[in-house]
């Protein structure tokens, strides 16, 4: 079968916007390369005329990171490539290795390891995006409190370059001197790759090029912009003995965060029983507007969604007594039956479990209808801050979004201090007032020392907060980066960089 190819491309062709509904150009034509034979084809021949690139994934992403905005461009679809799920490897540590192409879900990842007793750490919020387009944005999710993002988890990546060269790079691969990568393709050709320097914050993050670490940290979270991830290799941990998913309720968004901020430290205590690998806050607003999850108390004004992972030496019973003490202190909603505990959600089987999933999972995917209906593309921050900034991150959403009017929304990462707000308008003016909002929010979060994504990358639509984090210096050495491995500058222009 031939590969399909659209061309000329409709102005209002789906494949022109992702999820947060922004648009810029029309490129000349849209492929859907079907193997790695007929991608290589398209870059050569794209090379041979002189167009821009782009890459797209399941379009998942939140800042037009895949989307084209240069119109002599192609833009190539993963929408037909073959999605193959390797053989799970146990290895001697107890843990085990899976390999995936980059169009393989994160859904069939997940079930892949699970089938096998083995789960995929990061857990990404949206199973539906495929492998190469989180890895291009190192995604992560509900689980990155314990584990973080998908870099730590990639052991290889093979990768095509924009003039369809193909290489393997390895975690721990470093041929080259102190101050740059070396790589040779399989087709026998070196490429030097500068080292980067500059301090990153201290907070989750994912806003440009990683600095320090290994080749491979280069590639992921690199909005592919550097090159086309066709395969990788993840790390998997066994399934854990006891697995208890639970969601708290509190009549206030205060108490929720005192909670939160007594969980997550006492999380981190080896010595201590507690042990969740989530911490995520959903506000006030989103109950309140939102489907409501069966079993939740009327009255509830802020919810707390935990997972405790352990194995059954200390006893399931202990554990959640454990909880129920840390949560009746910071005031969570009683039981009516029973005020000795705390009216809490529990999971104890996989169907009760995937139902909390969902409810998680379900917060984004409405927000994104909300948009979609809106008319106006999505405003949604993606800022983290370091730990001693909790309280003050939480207090600058509040005090800035609060007088202006607009309706938005706040959840996500409590446990990294990375909240999702998300800002709906209905009207030109409102949309200009969110975008000033929006600047002062970032330009706060970075004097706090934060990010402006921690973990949706920067896309096309948050360049203009990513130029207020890094000094040009900085985006320069980025830009030489780039330079070592796509010099026309035509793989996915426009992202992470402005137009020349």
């Amino acid at each position: 079968m031939s590969m399909q190819v659209i061309t000329p491309v409709p102005a209002d062709s789906d494949f022109l916007q992702d999820e947060s509904r922004w648009r810029y150009a029309v490129p000349q034509r849209i492929v859907f390369p079907s193997s790695e034979a007929e991608l290589r084809q398209v870059l050569v021949q794209a090379q041979a005329e002189q167009l821009a690139v782009y890459v797209q994934g399941a379009k998942t992403g939140l800042t037009a990171g895949s989307i084209p905005s240069r119109a002599d461009s192609i833009l190539i679809s993963f929408r037909d490539y073959p999605a193959r799920v390797g053989a799970v490897r146990p290895l001697s540590t107890g843990w085990a290795r899976i390999e995936a192409s980059a169009a393989v879900t994160l859904r069939q990842l997940d079930e892949a390891a699970q089938s096998q007793g083995f789960i995929f750490p990061p857990n990404p919020t949206e199973m539906s995006a495929m492998v190469g387009g989180s890895l291009a944005c190192n995604a992560s999710g509900s689980r990155s409190f314990a584990f973080g993002p998908l870099r730590s988890w990639t052991q290889r990546l093979r990768v095509m370059l924009v003039n369809g060269e193909t290489v393997w790079i390895k975690r721990g691969q470093d041929d080259g001197p102190v101050s740059h990568f070396e790589f040779i393709s399989e087709r026998g050709t070196t490429y030097c790759v500068p080292k980067l320097n500059y301090t990153m914050p201290r907070c989750k993050q994912a806003a440009g090029y990683y600095s320090g670490g290994d080749l491979i940290d280069l590639f992921v979270g690199s909005e592919g912009t550097l090159g086309i991830i066709l395969e990788a290799e993840f790390e998997l941990r066994p399934l854990p003995a006891l697995r208890l998913p639970m969601i708290v309720f509190f009549n206030s968004e205060d108490a929720a965060h005192l909670f939160i901020l007594e969980a997550r430290q006492r999380c981190r205590d080896a010595a201590d029983i507690l042990k969740s690998v989530q911490i995520e806050f959903i506000g006030e607003a989103i109950l309140k507007a939102f489907p409501r999850l069966a079993g939740m108390p009327d009255e509830a004004c802020a919810a707390v969604m935990l997972e405790h992972w352990g194995d059954h030496s200390a006893g399931e019973e202990a554990v959640l007594l454990a909880w129920s003490e840390l949560m009746l202190k910071h005031g969570a909603i009683a039981d009516p039956s029973d005020p000795s505990f705390p009216q809490l959600l529990l999971a104890t089987d996989s169907t009760r479990r995937k139902a909390f999933e969902a409810f998680r999972h379900h917060i984004p995917e409405t927000m994104n209808r909300m948009v979609a209906e809106s008319g106006f593309p999505k405003l949604a921050t993606d800022c983290a801050v370091p730990d001693l900034m909790y309280g003050e991150v939480v207090d600058l959403y509040r005090r800035l979004l609060n007088p202006s009017g607009l309706t938005w929304f706040y959840f996500g990462h409590a446990g990294d201090n990375h909240f999702h707000v998300n800002i709906l308008t209905h009207s030109q003016a409102e949309f200009d007032l969110a975008k000033q909002l929006y600047r002062q929010l970032c330009e706060a979060v970075i004097a706090m020392g934060g990010t402006v994504s921690a973990e949706h990358g920067i896309g096309k639509n948050k360049i203009p907060y990513f130029n207020l984090m890094y000094s040009d210096t900085v985006r320069q050495q980025m830009q030489a980066v780039k330079k070592a491995v796509d010099p026309s500058g035509r793989l996915n222009p426009g992202t992470l960089f402005a137009h020349a």
